[in-house]
């Protein structure tokens, strides 16, 4: 913005929106504690966590409103100026999202800066609640957009994210995520720098949120170690199964595989069908496939269902994984198919 006037215009038409909002919620009434506060205004900022969800919603309602009544000259020049601005999603939205945005965060600043000249004492701890806050939210809106390819998520699926990745938050420094808060400059930079501090503490990023999945290859070991395994092999999956209980707070400190494979051969045509699960430090993956045989055709390979998770945060699948999940576990009672329960190369 390299227009003077306009470095001054702009936040300054931000305010007065900002301010005509917080006007207009002292002239509605409380959504959720009516015995404790007079008006909306009132309430937000008494709720110890601006803002509740219920607040949010509000809020950005009535910018959203606030900004479709404006002239189109006036949505311009608001346009203009929010890029260089600092978004309290900080994520690419197109307008007039972005306006809304910034309309909203200063709402949110106008809550606290009222809240901190009433009890002083608590800037410091509210300042750094909110930069924890801001971190977790960064990094679960990157995952987020990782698995959907960019595209903005739910709310109720964000906050999903943000609640399985807070139990990784207590291990990371007070230092490091203000040292994140003051590089921040796009979302999609200091989202993937926030999903980076996660991962530098040992997460498995890829399967915070696929429970399911950890639940599955928690029953296939325990189908696996109903088999007759060698001594070598029941102690290999004793450290698998330790690996899966500890997932995804831990990433695994080794590599094993764990292979069921049938072949079915007779005189003139057969088939083999394996399952792989295969646990690195890295990744974990699922996979499955074969190939089939006749005297007339020959051979050809058949490939299954797969599916498979990084430590970085890329999960993905091809096929019914549910399906898999089952059929692999069916075949590790079969006792027509092989099982070995190894290092993986």
């Amino acid at each position: 913005m390299s227009d003077p006037m306009l470095q001054w215009v702009i936040p300054e038409k931000f305010e007065r929106y900002a301010r005509e909002i917080v006007r207009q919620l002292k002239n509605l009434p409380c959504l959720r504690w009516s015995n404790r506060c007079n008006n909306a205004w009132e309430e937000l900022k008494w709720e110890e966590d601006i803002l509740p969800l219920a607040h949010y919603d509000h809020i950005r309602t009535i910018a959203r409103a606030l900004v479709a009544s404006l002239p189109n000259d006036e949505r311009d020049v608001l346009a203009f100026g929010v890029d260089e601005l600092r978004l309290f999603a900080m994520s690419p939205q197109p307008f007039p999202s972005r306006t809304v945005d910034r309309i909203y965060e200063r709402v949110v600043e106008l809550g606290w800066q009222e809240k901190d000249a009433l009890d002083p004492e608590a800037r410091d701890g509210r300042r750094r609640k909110q930069r924890r806050a801001l971190l977790l939210e960064a990094a679960a809106e990157h995952l987020c957009q990782k698995d959907n390819f960019g595209a903005k998520p739910e709310r109720r699926i964000l906050e999903t994210r943000m609640h399985r990745l807070e139990r990784g938050l207590d291990k990371i420094t007070d230092e490091k995520i203000n040292v994140w808060a003051g590089h921040i400059t796009s979302y999609d930079l200091s989202g993937a720098k926030a999903a980076q501090l996660f991962i530098e503490q040992g997460m498995f990023i890829g399967l915070i949120d696929a429970p399911w999945l950890l639940d599955g290859i928690s029953e296939l070991i325990l189908a696996v170690g109903e088999r007759s395994l060698d001594e070598d092999e029941r102690s290999k999956l004793t450290v698998i199964d330790k690996w899966i209980e500890e997932l995804p707070d831990k990433p695994p400190d080794g590599s094993a595989v764990i292979s069921i494979s049938k072949r079915d051969d007779g005189e003139t045509c057969g088939g083999y069908r394996y399952y792989d699960l295969r646990i690195k430090p890295q990744s974990v993956e699922i996979s499955s496939g074969g190939s089939t045989w006749t005297q007339e055709s020959g051979s050809d390979s058949v490939s299954g269902p797969r599916i498979w998770a990084t430590v970085i945060g890329d999960r993905g699948s091809e096929g019914d994984s549910d399906q898999l999940l089952r059929d692999m576990s069916a075949a590790a009672t079969d006792p027509s198919f092989e099982i070995g329960v190894g290092e993986e190369e």
